[in-house]
């Protein structure tokens, strides 16, 4: 027995590889078989605001939200229900 093997048995108990459970875990796959739906309602809001003034509003669309990217403000914009097509937009 070398070193790291003297070492390994106290570190990593020979039960543990040998038990049912975790027999179980290991031969779980992993890959799922998951179908994606978009979601039926998009509500997006956006917040903009500075140390002076809050604006708020409901928009139609992602697009809509481009032209609160380059302005000097900070803004939230907030996507409940957001879909594939919405991801590749922003």
């Amino acid at each position: 027995m070398n070193k790291a093997e003297k070492y390994l048995r106290y570190i990593i108990p020979n039960s543990f590889f040998g038990s049912e459970r975790t027999k179980e875990i290991l031969h779980i796959n992993p890959v799922s078989d998951i179908t994606r739906e978009d979601a039926e309602k998009v509500m997006i809001t956006v917040y903009d605001y500075n140390e002076s003034h809050l604006f708020s509003a409901e928009l139609k669309s992602v697009k809509d939200s481009h032209c609160y990217l380059d302005n000097s403000h900070v803004s939230w914009i907030n996507i409940d229900g957001i879909r594939k097509g919405d991801v590749e937009e922003l």
